[in-house]
């Protein structure tokens, strides 16, 4: 069973749908693969990736203005810059894997990530994910690594030029990867994650992670893009079957004819 973390919620409905939106070379490694791909949170695009509100350096202001001038201030202030420091190397250990949960199709996801008018989405569930994405990442085969749990859970938005908000449970290294700024509300991201530190050395590893998965248990639909042209539709199909994909394609309810 997935071990749970009070970090991680997860929808009350596990049935809830959940869409991955992608480029249509991105659909095809999926399909070559046969695995998710895990993108190091450093190289996701969102500045905030990983970090904290501005209430978290009003409160080390706080501190530091509270104590008096000599070693220990300056021992104080040696330990934040360690510990902000530690916070941001984490992102170089952390892969995210990410969904957006609704329960239709989301047009601003089909322009954010979908590719544009090469754009393919993916169908699946809570439960899906949760029951067939890996419980651990094994780095096999090097006997040395230690497996990693992968969690799963809803992220929630915050302010994070707020001096009041803070992110919640901020003293727990996942904390940060379950937290976004407010300006993603819309993509309702639920996430699969990971964390990597078994070698001193983070610089080096590498930019993601494939994780195998059951594609015909994990896929109830392909949704091909309201964007995209005719003969689009007919290639998606055919490149499912190329990679002996056993998935339903499907178009777009967002492209159907208007009534008047």
């Amino acid at each position: 069973m997935r071990a749970r973390h009070p970090v991680f919620q997860m929808p009350i409905e596990r049935g809830a749908p959940v869409w991955r939106y992608f480029d249509f070379p991105k659909f095809v490694s999926l399909l070559k693969e046969r695995s998710l791909y895990f993108c190091r949170a450093d190289l996701l695009g969102d500045p905030p990736e990983g970090s904290f509100t501005r209430a978290r350096e009003v409160e080390r202001e706080r501190v530091l203005a509270s104590l008096p001038t000599g070693k220990a201030k300056e021992e104080k202030a040696v330990a934040f810059g360690r510990h902000a420091n530690l916070n941001a190397a984490v992102l170089k250990g952390t892969y995210v894997n990410c969904w957006h949960q609704g329960d239709h199709e989301s047009m601003a996801l089909w322009r954010g990530y979908g590719g544009g008018p090469c754009g393919v989405a993916i169908r699946s569930t809570v439960d899906l994910l949760d029951r067939l994405i890996p419980e651990q990442f094994d780095p096999a085969p090097s006997p040395t690594w230690e497996a990693n749990a992968i969690l799963i859970g809803a992220v929630r938005y915050v302010d994070y030029a707020s001096e009041l908000e803070r992110v919640p449970n901020d003293d727990n290294a996942y904390a940060p990867f379950v937290c976004k700024s407010v300006a993603y509300e819309h993509e309702s991201e639920i996430r699969a994650l990971f964390m990597d530190f078994v070698r001193d050395d983070v610089t080096e590893l590498p930019a993601g992670r494939s994780i195998p998965v059951d594609l015909e248990s994990l896929i109830l639909q392909v949704i091909v893009s309201p964007l995209s042209p005719d003969w689009f539709g007919p290639l998606v199909n055919d490149t499912c079957q190329r990679f002996g994909a056993r998935v339903t394609v499907g178009h777009s309810t967002v492209g159907e004819a208007p009534v008047y």
